[in-house]
């Protein structure tokens, strides 16, 4: 079954990339967060468990701010990620 889904993803990626080539040259788009795209992500205490949440707006970002709080009061021996897919977020 994942090996399904890792060529169903690639076929995908080869439909739309040229789509995406175009915004990064024309529209000076998505030349940051690839490695956050593909599941890398940068850490500061790597030894510990990590919670990794991530937001596609403004206003996801925004809205984890109540559950980091709670998550950090509830687990407070892992660290706790926030990301965004928006230069904005």
């Amino acid at each position: 079954m994942r090996l399904i889904l890792d060529l169903l993803y690639m076929v995908i990626a080869l439909i739309i990339s040229p789509m995406v080539v175009y915004r990064i040259v024309r529209h000076n788009r998505y030349k940051q967060g690839w490695a956050e795209r593909f599941g890398k992500l940068r850490r500061r205490y790597p030894d510990k468990p990590c919670i990794w949440i991530h937001g596609v707006s403004v206003g996801e970002v925004n809205a984890t701010q109540t559950v980091v709080r709670e998550l950090k009061q509830q687990c407070p021996n892992y660290e706790i990620v926030v990301s965004a897919t928006t230069d904005t977020g």
